[in-house]
């Protein structure tokens, strides 16, 4: 089993590395690991202020609730989503949007656009989407959906 899965991951590796990845995909492939000083620094060279929130993940501050409602208000305003290059008909901005809906906790509906984009196009090519084994799922949800909680209600 050790040696499928090194082979998953040396496969994964060789398929990233042949695919042009954004800065927003390093960010995000950084975050799914807890890696956040990586995850900032790959933000910085394409939404320096992205960034700045991304180095607030995991601390005890207000920043999942901070996102929540800059998403909601994003996706109520779709006409001012354009101007602020948030389009998510635009790769760049379809990138960032799926960053502050992680930050803002909401694991559930970034993997279900992962699972959408690798349905329209080869999971190859969905950044992160071949390294997401279940640990790095689960991580995402103790991170990101209930970073201050210590006791995770099972429904």
């Amino acid at each position: 089993e050790n040696s499928s899965r090194d082979s998953r991951t040396s496969n994964s590796r060789n398929s990233l590395s042949n695919t042009q990845l954004s800065a927003l995909d390093l960010a995000f492939i950084h975050l799914t690991t807890r890696h956040v000083e990586a995850a900032c620094d790959s933000a910085w060279h394409e939404d320096p202020s992205l960034s700045l929130l991304i180095a607030q993940a995991g601390q005890h501050t207000s920043l999942s609730e901070d996102m929540k409602n800059m998403v909601e208000w994003l996706e109520n305003r779709g006409r001012l989503i354009a101007s602020l290059d948030l389009d998510t008909r635009d790769s760049s901005g379809k990138k960032a949007l799926q960053l502050y809906r992680l930050l803002a906790g909401d694991v559930d509906r970034v993997l279900d656009e992962m699972r959408e984009d690798a349905a329209q196009v080869s999971m190859e090519w969905v950044p992160g989407c071949e390294l997401l084994d279940w640990k790095r799922c689960f991580g995402l949800y103790l991170w990101y959906t209930y970073p201050d909680n210590d006791i995770i209600g099972i429904p």
